[in-house]
This record gives C-alpha cells, structure tokens and sequence, in this order.
C-alpha cells in the first residue's frame, strides 16, 4: 500500500504493523483513532499518529538540510521567537 501522510490522514481506518522482529505499532491517522485504539487496551507507546510521523519527517529532513550545509549538530542553538536576539546589521 502506498499512502502520502496526508492521504492516510483522511483515511478512518489505522493499521497494525509488525517488523520483522516481531514488535508491533498501529499508526492512526488522527488523535480520535489513537484514543479508540487506546480505549481498546493498545499501548499508546505503541501507537504513532499522523502528526507525530510528520513531525520526525520535517526533523529529519531539517537535519538533513542543515548536514549537508555542513553544520553540526552541537553547533546549533535553539530559541522561540518570543526570546530570540534582535538581528543585528549584517557584515560581510
């Protein structure tokens, strides 16, 4: 099967997987589908959502972006926007 992230979104169904070694998730497409998984005694440990699968896809692509600029990662420093420095002018 082959679903885009999105497309599975709009599916109400969620899917059990299990790896070669056994272990099992369910991926779920929304936070509804998760909590009737859960209702049903599925660990949410064991239950990754829509959202969540996207989140680590735009890290990873992130990290990826930002190793091929030849940044490392102990060099990047994190702030929100509400306590960020103000710019200063740009010197080249």
């Amino acid at each position: 099967m082959r679903l885009t992230l999105h497309q599975f979104s709009e599916q109400q169904t969620s899917l059990r997987v299990t790896a070669e070694s056994g272990n099992r998730m369910w991926l779920a497409p929304d936070a509804d589908s998760a909590q009737r998984l859960v209702d049903r005694r599925v660990s949410r440990g064991q239950i990754w959502m829509v959202a969540e699968m996207a989140q680590i896809a735009e890290a990873r692509t992130i990290a990826a972006l930002l190793s091929a600029a030849g940044v490392v990662y102990g060099d990047v420093d994190v702030e929100d926007e509400e306590h960020a420095a103000p710019a200063g002018p740009i010197r080249r």
